[in-house]
């Protein structure tokens, strides 16, 4: 299960919450969210992040679950060659900040590499391969494996909580190249996509993003049945409004994504069967996000 923070509203009256160096993990990690002043929220997450690099650091935490950290996400690749986790700062102005680390195990002392999340959110890197130290920030929530060009790509589905008025959700990669995995790479050229949600694509992109007003939701999950990446399809509540991603949401059509010869192929319009018998309604929470505690 995965926290995702709400609004600031929702913590109330503000009131203070104790927070120190020793405090449990899992408290520590809830505090990065929930503390009410941004002040204890960055001084929790940089005592997180030391915490996190002394544990991680351990080989025998690289078979831990730790399935009390609820507010972080921890995926792990089905070949076992890495994991990944993120996690999100709640900031002021409702805006927020990314970390993560990739998580390489060995003998002797795991190899951690951490995510910066420096990539200016407002100009979307479509087109760009990013590196750990130049990171797009999300909170990854699911990985597949696939080959393409003979070689080895993890996808990855994010959230991008973002600000008040618009939501993201994002396709993305991370590979490996050089001795011992030494460069890891974010994103890949291997979407063949000229229209995606509304945006046309200039070029081959490395990465997709969904845009969706703060007050919508919409799904991107992996379809296990067929083996694909199923979404959304998001339209403006009017036509005048096309690009103006705050005023985007599901019209209840769905799009996927199909892996053939190395590439990722739109298909517009796909049938999708939750086999879950109820009348069509809007959701009243993000879909395809690990649940919430409550």
């Amino acid at each position: 299960m995965l926290w995702v923070c709400m609004p600031f509203c929702s913590f109330g009256q503000l009131a203070p919450m104790p927070i120190n160096y020793s405090m449990p993990l899992d408290s520590l990690a809830y505090a990065v969210l929930a503390a009410p002043y941004d002040s204890q929220r960055v001084q929790a997450n940089a005592w997180l992040l030391e915490r996190l690099e002394d544990t991680l650091s351990s080989p025998k935490s690289y078979s831990m679950d730790f399935k009390s950290l609820q507010s972080i996400s921890k995926l792990r690749s089905d070949d076992n060659r890495f994991q990944i986790w993120t996690w999100q700062l709640p900031r002021k102005g409702g805006r927020f900040d990314h970390f993560g680390f990739v998580i390489l195990p060995d003998e002797e002392k795991n190899r951690l590499v951490s995510l910066v999340d420096t990539v200016n959110s407002y100009e979307l890197p479509h087109y760009q391969q990013l590196s750990p130290d130049n990171w797009y920030g999300a909170i990854y929530y699911s990985i597949e494996t696939v080959k393409a060009k003979g070689r080895k790509y993890y996808v990855l589905l994010g959230y991008d909580q973002h600000d008040l008025v618009e939501r993201r959700k994002l396709i993305d990669a991370i590979s490996f190249a050089g001795k011992n995995d030494r460069m890891i790479r974010f994103g890949e050229r291997f979407f063949d996509v000229t229209d995606f949600q509304g945006m046309k694509m200039e070029r081959a992109p490395y990465r997709l993003f969904m845009r969706y007003g703060a007050e919508r939701t919409a799904m991107l999950r992996w379809d296990k049945k067929e083996k694909q990446i199923l979404m959304d399809h998001l339209v403006p509540d009017d036509a005048s409004m096309k690009t103006m991603y705050r005023f985007y949401g599901p019209d209840f059509s769905y799009d996927a994504l199909v892996f053939k010869k190395g590439k990722w192929n739109l298909v517009l319009g796909t049938e999708f069967k939750s086999d879950i018998e109820a009348p069509i309604r809007p959701p009243d929470k993000e879909r395809g996000l690990p649940p919430i505690k409550k």
